[in-house]
Formats: structure tokens, sequence, C-alpha cells
């Protein structure tokens, strides 16, 4: 809200007769934010609490439908009570203290202020008391370091109900002050950390503020001051990165380090930070999804727009009948994985809307090659059964469910599915290492749970086959999880697909790495499956992989099909060289949001003289999966 500012700061170039910025521009900005569906917006400054227009400029926020709108202040202003009843009556939710510490004297010489210290500790105290989400910066240098141990007990003494406290790392602009010691952060903080979560506080770094986990022997014990907002419109200053970096799973999230810290040994560099704290800090620091109620289509349209989903096809003799029914009976989940599209915060459909679906697919007339039951978790439907049991008489090849078995862990109930009809599982499984899977899915101890599930529904009949979504946590382990696949798993069959990316917030959350990353690993994971026998699917698809990402040798691609291209405009991808690719017509391309981010160079045609693929024309993905080696 422009540069002014009622302190003076002796590391700052803010002042108090720096120009405020024109109320009309910052209605400008606030409406440009509100375009972008940002969660939530910030005022700040200079110092904004100064600015006249502030209650106005909260109230538009509020009104262009900010879930929350908050402030970074010095908290000079809190102290006028008043003051303090008009932001809260202008909607303002969250405020961030831009710094405290515990020596009054050296804060009072540093802010220019008489008693700036006791006038922003009665700040603080008066947003806590009107109920305001309150957290504390503190600026992180050499100097301050070495007393921080006091400037945190004091917060957490002095004040009861502060959410946070923010180390915002300094020194990198200022050639007058020094940043932080690696190592004595590495000793220290997890102390820290410990004694802030025994108050119910959380410890953090300020997000790409130039310190990654990568800079300490053993990031595992920092997992939690690591945060990594995912939006868009979230600002994210290059930084120093070394060529090794695209190897690590955080590369799609982290922006490198200081330069401060760049000359510096990165202990954990090599290899990239191991899978399962990579998995651990986009789990607990990434912010992903839009808050409940934010005006999506799953929200407002849920039961008319994505209870049914009828795709169709026609056969090699030029009849036409349904590929797939996808029936949606839920959008709640008991898991929460980093990658999915599904809203969980949307109200399901309606019994009514399921049971006119069913009627949908009982009345179409045609073959149908297999119908999937999905949600959300489908399993969490009170009704399930009953739905099952009206398809029964339907001219389905395959009635599929779709699950990530958890519940199914129950054997009376996997025995309950196959009673009322149910041919075949589609199961959800991230990682072979239970640790991670339970990190990208969001529950702990869901992967047994899930494995126990598979097997019950084996037992009962059920033909099981695996979605394994390739994400920056699993990609480098895939031959992995295939051998795991093969000597616990009955050599299940597995269905890959890659984590697309439906939304910014996907795109940049995390979870969806470098295709270039990918093929090495992916490419050693289908030569394994070959060799012992494990059917698999699903590269050529919409949530597959360019084809020339594996390569061009056929035997990669087993359920490859010919692909209506005008159908891709707007949603998916191709370069100028692709049109030249043996495989084009039979390719997808990659999703234009991915391209957003890294551009279209890793799309390289494939120049194969006479390349003619022959798909396989199977009645059912149960089918393909059986004949799969006999074809």
């Amino acid at each position: 809200m422009g540069g002014a500012c009622n302190m003076q700061c002796e590391y700052c170039g803010h002042n108090e007769r720096a120009r405020a910025e024109p109320l009309e521009r910052i209605i400008a900005n606030i409406d440009d934010a509100a375009r972008l569906r940002a969660p939530s917006l910030v005022f700040t400054g200079g110092e904004p609490t100064i600015h006249k227009a502030l209650p106005a400029c909260i109230r538009a926020a509020r009104d262009l439908g900010f879930s929350a709108v908050g402030i970074r202040t010095n908290g000079l202003m809190f102290v006028y009570p008043d003051f303090v009843n008009r932001l809260e009556t202008s909607g303002l939710s969250f405020i961030q203290i831009s710094n405290i510490s515990h020596a009054q004297t050296a804060f009072d010489a540093a802010a220019g202020v008489p008693r700036a210290h006791a006038l922003v500790v009665q700040g603080i105290e008066n947003a806590l008391g009107a109920g305001f989400d309150v957290s504390v910066a503190m600026r992180v240098t050499r100097s301050s370091f070495s007393h921080i141990e006091k400037d945190i007990e004091f917060v957490l003494s002095a004040f009861d109900g502060i959410r946070s406290i923010v180390l915002r790392m300094a020194g990198f602009q200022d050639a007058t002050l020094e940043p932080a010691p690696v190592q004595g952060m590495e000793e220290r903080l997890p102390g820290l950390m410990a004694a802030c979560h025994a108050r119910g506080v959380a410890l953090c770094f300020e997000p790409f503020a130039g310190v990654a986990p990568c800079l300490f022997r053993n990031p595992a014990d920092l997992l939690h001051l690591f945060r990594y907002p995912a939006a868009a419109y979230f600002p994210k200053p290059p930084l120093a990165k070394k060529p090794g970096c695209a190897d690590c799973p955080l590369d799609t999230l982290c922006n490198g380090v200081a330069g401060e810290y760049s000359h510096e040994a990165w202990p954990a560099h090599e290899g990239g930070v191991p899978q399962r704290v990579a998995a651990a800090i986009a789990r607990a620091g990434v912010l992903r999804k839009a808050a409940p109620g934010s005006g999506s289509a799953w929200t407002d349209h849920a039961a008319e727009g994505h209870a049914l989903t009828i795709s169709e096809r026609q056969t090699s003799s030029g009849e036409s009948e349904i590929n797939e029914c996808i029936l949606r009976t839920n959008y709640r989940c008991n898991e929460d994985c980093l990658f999915c599209f599904v809203d969980t915060h949307c109200a399901g459909p309606s019994d009514d809307v399921i049971e006119r679906s069913i009627e949908t697919i009982k009345q179409s007339g045609k073959k149908i090659s297999i119908i999937s039951i999905s949600g959300g978790e489908p399993t969490l439907n009170p009704r399930l059964e009953e739905f099952l049991d009206m398809l029964r008489d339907v001219n389905a090849a395959e009635v599929c469910l779709q699950t990530n078995a958890v519940l199914l862990s129950d054997p009376a109930m996997a025995a309950r599915m196959a009673a009322v009809g149910v041919d075949s599982a589609f199961v959800s499984l991230h990682s072979h290492d239970a640790v991670v899977s339970d990190l990208i899915t969001g529950r702990h101890g869901a992967f047994h749970k899930t494995i126990q599930g598979i097997e019950n529904l084996l037992a009962h009949g059920i033909f099981v086959y695996l979605s394994h979504v390739i994400n920056s946590f699993n990609y480098a382990t895939l031959p992995d999880f295939v051998d795991f696949v093969g000597a616990n798993l009955k050599a299940a069959p597995i269905v890959f697909s890659f984590a697309a990316p439906h939304t910014d917030e996907i795109m940049l959350g995390g979870a969806i790495p470098r295709l270039s990353r990918v093929r090495g690993p992916l490419k050693s994971a289908l030569d394994m499956c070959l060799d012992m026998k494990i059917p698999f699917s699903g590269l050529p698809g919409m949530c597959g992989l360019p084809l020339c990402i594996p390569g061009p040798n056929l035997r990669y691609f087993p359920d490859i099909h010919l692909v209506d291209q005008d159908s891709l405009q707007g949603v998916m991808h191709k370069n100028a060289g692709c049109s030249g690719c043996s495989l084009n017509r039979w390719c997808y391309g990659v999703r234009v949001l991915y391209v957003n981010k890294y551009g279209d160079a890793e799309l390289e045609p494939v120049r194969i003289s006479g390349l003619e693929p022959r798909p396989r024309d199977m009645h059912s993905r149960m089918d393909f999966f059986k004949s799969f080696f006999t074809q």
C-alpha cells in the first residue's frame, strides 16, 4: 500500500515521508488478485495501517470473494482499541507482526520510536483479544540468531494464542548483515521447534526466503520448518540452484538457496532430498486446495455435472458401444492425495441423482465395456451395495469398484462387494514404501490397510488391478514398486498414470516432476513388468505421458489407440515438431498447465518409417489384462 512507515528501522528502506499508493490503484490490484481466484489476500507496505483507506480496502477484498484477508504490520497502530475495532468490522481475519524481540532497549533503538517495544506488545495483545489470527515474524541474522532462544521464549511466554512464529532470514540484501550459520541452525532449531510445538505454536521459515532442506545434514529433523505455498500467484524469487537439483523430489517446489549460502556444502544435495523427507515436507508445507465453498464447478454443479460420465468408442467392426460409464456415488474421501483433482469439500450427488444415473445406464441399449463405481471413495457411501445391486441386469462386461481399499481391509465388506456383483477393483497404490504412501495419501496407516484390502478382494474372487500415479515422490522408485507388486501382490496388473495438473495449484504443488526425469525409471519399470509378466497399461491417455517420453518401443504401449486430435484443444499441447512424429496420431501430448511452467522442449518427435501400431480390441479391461501375455 505504498512505502510510507511509522517506524524508521535501520535495516529497512521505508520511511514516513514515502508516497502512499492511490486508492484506485489498490482497488485495481485487489481486483486483479480476485481474478486469479486467490483464497487469501495480504496487505503490506511500508506500513499498511497508516493508509487511511485500509478499512475500505479490506471491505473491498471481502466483497470480491476473498475468504481470508490479512495484513503484514509492525503492530504500532493496534495499540488503539478503536482502530482494532474498525479493522475487525471491516473483515480483517489475520495479522502478521513484522518483527519482535525480547530486547526492549535494542528494539526501541532499531525502530527509531520511543517505547516502540511496549506499544507493539500492547498491540499484539489487543489483536489477540479481538480474535484475530496472529503470527509473529522474526528477522534472523547471524547477530540476532545468537539470542533467538530468548526471543522465542519471550513470544511464547508473553502471548497466549499466537498461531505461528515465522523466521524471516535476513542479511542477503544488506552487506552490513550476515546470515545465520547453517550449522548453528541445525543444532538449535529442533529444540526450538519442540518448545513451540509444546505451546501449540508453529515455527517455520518464511517461504522461498533462501533456506532449503538440502543445506542441512538431517533435513528430517527440520521438516515442519519448511513451507511451500503452491499458488500460482505467490511470488517465488529465483535463487541459486545446482545442476543436480533437477534430481531432487522437491525441485518443483524449492526455488533454491540465497547466494550467501550457495557456496556452503549442501549435505543433502547429492541424489536430492530423500523421498520420504520430500513427501513429508510437501504434505506439511504445501498450500494445495482452496477453502470449502470457493465456488468451483465441483461445488456448484457436483450432482448434475459429475455424477455420471459416459464415453463411447467404435469397435473394429464399426459398431458403436459404450467404452466406460463412470458413476460417482460421493466426493468425500478417507484419503487426501496430494495430486487429486476431486474437490472432496463439495456435496456429493443425491440418492435421486445416482438412481437416475443408473437408469440412464440401463436405458442406453448398448454394450458396455465397463461400469466404474468411483468417488471420492465410493465405499464411504452407505447405500453402495444397493446401487451395485441395481446394476446387476445391465449389459456390462465388467463392473469395477475404483477404491483405495482402506475399508475393504474388513474381510466382510470385501465379501459383500463380491456378493453384489463387483467383478474387479481398481485400487490406488502409489508407493511400495509405507511411509511415502501414507504421506502421499495423507492418512497414517492407510498403506497397510490398502494391502490388506487387496488381499481380501483377491480372496473373494474379485480381479484387482492397481492405479499407480507417477509423481515427484515415487518416480525414482518405479522399478522397486514393480518388484514389490511381483513379490507381494500376485503380479497384479498396473495402470500407470502421470499426476495431472488440472489446476495451477496442483501444477505448482510439488507433486508434478519433469517428464525427462521420469523417463529412465519408467522404462526400467516397464521392462521389469515385461520380464516378470506383470500386465500394465495407461501411458497412452490424457492422464498418461507423451509417447516420446518412454520412447518408440511399441511394447510400452499395449493399450495404444487412435486419438481425436481436435478434442485435445485447450487442454493438451503438442509442439511444432509433433506433427512430424510417427506416433502423433496415437498420442495425447502434454497438459497445457505443464507447458506453462516447464515449456515443451522435452517433446521430441519419433520418426520410424512404416510405424503402424495395432491396438488390441478387447471388450473389457479385465479381459485385456487376463490375456496380456497370450496375444
